[in-house]
């Protein structure tokens, strides 16, 4: 099997506290608390010279600042898409950048409610 043909997939877990308020939202305009937990997924046609698709530190180190923050104005929604552009900012030095097939998070703000961003190849 040639590299063209392989699809290399890595997930990565997190999870953060964060305090969270919606100012216009009728049940979230008071400041609260989320235990916020989520999943990276990339894929790629080819590993990175060094045998990554990325380094899981790396993806440790994009959620690491929502810990203990505040996130003030910011849906999950919001939230999930902005975690996935870091994906993509990470991505931009890599030598397989070109091979990205996508990027998806997953973030869920409840035991029963979540919000997913993805991008693909096709979204450039």
């Amino acid at each position: 099997m040639t590299d063209s043909m392989a699809t290399y997939k890595v997930r990565r877990g997190f999870s953060f506290e964060s305090a969270h308020q919606l100012p216009e939202h009728p049940t979230c305009s008071v400041i609260h608390g989320h235990s916020y937990r989520g999943e990276i997924e990339i894929s790629a046609g080819k590993l990175s010279s060094n045998g990554f698709v990325i380094d899981f530190g790396v993806l440790k180190d994009i959620t690491a600042p929502y810990d203990h923050a505040k996130i003030l104005t910011q849906t999950a929604e919001e939230l999930a898409a902005e975690i996935g552009t870091s994906v993509l900012r990470q991505m931009e030095g890599q030598d397989n950048r070109s091979h990205l097939i996508s990027v998806r998070v997953i973030l869920w703000e409840t035991a029963n409610a979540c919000a997913e961003w993805e991008w693909h190849v096709q979204d450039k």
